[in-house]
């Protein structure tokens, strides 16, 4: 009706008289009032839709702007105002408050609070967050250490922006709606009177312009926040209740290898797990089962990463959740760093040095398992516990950590005193350690116990003196005999017109001159530079064995040594290149040991024109101080196994009393019978395996007896057998029974099996510290012969770590041993070696580094030495 009168004038004059106009006039003002007042209402309610979509938008510039700030700072950039920073947050918190509860939001807009029950609760998600986001990037400030991505600051940021994206969208939609009412309100405000109609249109286009022009600012910030969503490295995906992808950011596609318009639709197992159903872990499912924020950690196997799963929920006006936001970030640098670093505690934890860690005060924050062994500590004593009282003074702590502070770095040797008071000597390799801007940290140890190494060194050092004085006394003799060779030559040289008058005088003194070198019971050797021999006394060549024709002209080291080179530290080169008086000790490949002393003998310019070697075999007095050494040694042994024979062999006797009394009253077959039975062999081995102890120890001195070598090995072996297997060696002992006897000392034999054994066990420990089936050792005995004469041949084989052939040359000279400080003394061979050859027999060691090692004894039958 209303559209036909509008729509048709003239028939609405016909229609209508004239004193109906006024009431008509008035029908249409009122209704034109109350069509503007319903269009005011609307028009308030698009403008709040409006402002509160330019209040999502500032919210989500300020956070943005603060978080980047943020990041900046802590990444090292001071010119950054952290005022900017706390304002811009407090400024989304004041927008976020200002859509809630209503007011003047920052910028002097005034809002209704949000009225919308679904709406509200996403937003109250922001509120909550927003302060969250600000009392966590106060701690990074106050901690100024990590970065923002460390601390959950990107992964709340971008939690924020997903919810402020699916509110702005919902607010889009209203105007949409609020656009479409209000067209109709217009076409019907248009229908009433012209004045009415032109007042509306006014407003109306008023409306229009400064709707487009928020639409236009809407669309230019949904442009740049879309721009930043493609920016963010982290995989963002907004994802429907049947896990479809709905949106996606640049980077989860790249890193799916999808192309951004194919991945939406897809179901989000399919393109992140490459599965058909959901994973049992997957959090979006969590999330729809419950409505709550879920987070895991997830290992794909399809892209060999880890990755930290973020899911959010997003609701509908009606409060159903309706998707999610999934923000999968990559950890997988964090994980490996974290395993290398848990590989690093482990090796610092079985580190077999004491290694120790204090903070700049000497204060001690960590100490390992072998650092706790060495002082005779427990965990929780030492920590706390200052470094100063762990010295032997608190001083010389107090020296090495003051140098620690100004050097960096401290290396040496002191003394320690023990939890019990024990002073031991320790070694120390300490270090401050540094962040990468060069400011100390802590301050870490590693300390090595060497009070065995000090004390063989003492003693080494004790033996090295008596030489050095032997050779000091006999230098004195030889230069009181060279000074009056000098004499002598002086004086032949002042009278060379005489010694031409007289040759038979000059051949006389020359024949005296010989026979005094000759006479001298050392070697003499005259050197040139290169090591050729020039002349060689009769002590030397008889050393040799041979004639002075064959010695000059040729090298030194392969006349005595059989080498192509010279030997390391020749004291003859070093006297030439110092021009001074220069020792050491060499050895040749047929055992023997000589001290030998190198003198230069210069020209009329001063330089060194020649030098003239002196060579004092100290063989002898080396084995003597070895065999003192092992009396010493086998004295210890002695007292230790008189003690052990007191001390077991009584209680043993009384356990076999005992189980012999228990066995005899109970009946036989019975499990009593069975038990003391038991009892009285275990004990009858004790006692046995007593007895053979007692047989190593005792040196006895009785004169050398036929004896069967399969009883001595069966002796030695009954001493280091349970040492073998609890070592996991494999033994295989093929001995023939009826081995011919041979003359020898039990004991002396015993010793010699007892150290090759040991060597065996060493070696395959070495290279199988644990279970191997290649941890081999075997012993084979049998009867050969050898120059007509009727041998036994004993043959230790281990397949162990072996030993190169420079190293082989040397293992019989004594003191020279393969084994580290405090383990071995390198007279075991050599006292083996020196035992064998007293028994007229043979001792050979054949190996090959890293395959086995094979040590041969044989020694004459009985038979054949009667």
């Amino acid at each position: 009706m209303e559209d036909n009168h509008m729509s048709n004038p003239a028939a609405k004059k016909k229609s209508l008289k004239p004193h109906w106009l006024p009431i008509a006039a008035l029908i249409l003002g009122l209704l034109s009032v109350a069509l503007i007042a319903f269009t005011h209402r609307k028009s308030v309610q698009q403008e709040q839709n409006v402002l509160m979509m330019d209040a999502v938008h500032e919210l989500q510039i300020e956070l943005t702007l603060s978080h980047l700030w943020l990041e900046e700072y802590v990444n090292g950039d001071r010119d950054i105002d952290m005022k900017q920073v706390w304002t811009s947050v407090d400024l989304a918190i004041k927008f976020s408050d200002a859509m809630l509860h209503g007011g003047m939001t920052p910028h002097g807009y005034a809002l209704s609070p949000l009225s919308d029950a679904s709406l509200r609760k996403n937003l109250v998600q922001i509120r909550s967050s927003l302060s969250e986001y600000q009392e966590m990037a106060l701690d990074r400030f106050r901690e100024n250490s990590g970065s923002v991505a460390d601390a959950g600051l990107d992964l709340k940021h971008k939690h924020i922006m997903a919810i402020a994206l699916f509110l702005d969208e919902k607010f889009e939609k209203i105007e949409a709606e609020y656009n479409a009412e209000s067209e109709r309100l217009f076409i019907a405000i248009i229908m009433t009177w012209s004045s009415i109609v032109a007042v509306a249109v006014v407003s109306l286009w008023k409306r229009e312009l400064q709707r487009k022009k928020s639409e236009a600012v809407i669309v230019q910030a949904k442009k740049e926040w879309e721009e930043t969503f493609d920016a963010m490295p982290d995989l963002i995906a907004i994802i429907d209740r049947e896990h479809r992808i709905v949106r996606a950011n640049r980077a989860m596609s790249e890193k799916m290898g999808i192309a951004a318009g194919d991945i939406i639709g897809k179901k989000c197992h399919e393109v992140f797990h490459r599965s058909g159903m959901p994973i049992a872990t997957c959090p979006h499912s969590r999330m729809l089962a419950d409505n709550r924020e879920h987070t895991v950690e997830y290992y794909e196997e399809s892209l060999n990463a880890y990755y930290l799963i973020s899911v959010s929920p997003l609701f509908d006006p009606e409060g159903e959740v309706v998707c999610s936001v999934h923000i999968a970030r990559d950890i997988t640098a964090q994980k490996r760093a974290a395993g290398a670093m848990k590989i690093k505690d482990s090796a610092i934890e079985s580190s077999i040095n004491a290694i120790a860690i204090g903070d700049l005060s000497g204060t001690i924050t960590y100490a390992n398992p072998a650092f706790l062994r060495m002082w005779g500590y427990a965990g929780e004593e030492i920590l706390g516990r200052s470094g100063l009282e762990l010295g032997r003074s608190p001083e010389e702590v107090a020296k090495v950590i003051d140098a620690l502070r100004d050097q960096g770095t401290w290396t040496g040797e002191m003394e320690a005193r023990k939890k019990d008071g024990t002073i031991f000597t320790i070694e120390i390799s300490a270090n401050m350690v540094q962040d990468e801007t060069a400011k100390p940290l802590c301050l870490m140890a590693s300390i090595i116990d060497i009070t065995k190494r000090k004390r063989a060194e003492e003693e080494l050092k004790m033996y090295r003196d008596g030489l050095e004085q032997l050779v000091e006394t006999r230098t004195i003799e030889l230069t009181s005999a060279v000074t009056l060779l000098h004499a002598e030559v002086a004086k032949h040289q002042r009278t060379g017109a005489a010694l031409q008058q007289s040759e038979e005088k000059f051949r006389r003194l020359s024949q005296e001159f010989n026979i005094l070198l000759d006479a001298i019971p050392d070697s003499l050797v005259l050197m040139t530079p290169d090591l050729r021999i020039k002349w060689a006394n009769r002590s030397a060549l008889t050393m040799l064995g041979r004639e002075g024709m064959e010695v000059v002209g040729n090298y030194c080291y392969a006349i005595w040594h059989d080498q192509d080179r010279p030997c390391d530290e020749c004291p003859v080169l070093k006297s030439y290149d110092s021009g001074i008086f220069e020792s050491s000790e060499i050895s040749t490949p047929d055992g023997r040991l000589f001290a030998v002393r190198a003198y230069p003998i210069r020209n009329e310019q001063g330089g060194v024109e020649s030098v003239i070697e002196i060579s004092t075999d100290i063989t002898e007095k080396a084995n003597l101080q070895a065999e003192q050494m092992r009396s010493n040694h086998l004295a210890s042994i002695g007292e230790l196994a008189a003690g052990v024979a007191h001390e077991v062999n009584n209680p043993i006797n009384g356990i076999i009393n005992y189980a012999q009394i228990l066995m005899n009253r109970a009946e036989a077959g019975s499990s009593d019978h069975d038990v003391a039975e038991r009892i009285i062999r275990e004990g009858d081995r004790i006692a046995v395996i007593v007895k053979s102890l007692l047989s190593f120890a005792r040196e006895r001195k009785e004169e050398k007896m036929p004896i069967q070598l399969g009883q001595v090995l069966s002796v030695a072996l009954g001493l280091t057998e349970m040492q073998l297997r609890k070592n996991d060696i494999d033994l295989s002992v093929e001995v023939p029974p009826d081995l011919p006897l041979i003359m020898a000392h039990a004991q002396q034999l015993q010793q010699v099996f007892l150290n090759i054994i040991n060597n065996a066990r060493y070696a395959l420990n070495m290279r199988y510290p644990g279970s191997d089936p290649d941890k081999i050792f075997l012993i084979r005995g049998s009867r050969i012969w050898r120059n007509s004469s009727e041998q036994v041949c004993m043959v230790f084989e281990d397949h162990g770590s072996g030993m190169p052939k420079h190293i082989i040359e040397k293992v019989m000279s004594p003191f020279f041993t393969t084994k580290p400080v405090g383990v071995g003394t390198g007279l075991g061979l050599s006292i083996s070696h020196g035992i064998i050859v007293d028994h007229h027999g043979t001792i050979t060691i054949e190996s090959r580094e890293k395959e086995y090692t094979r040590v041969i004894i044989t020694l004459p039958a009985y038979e054949a030495a009667a």
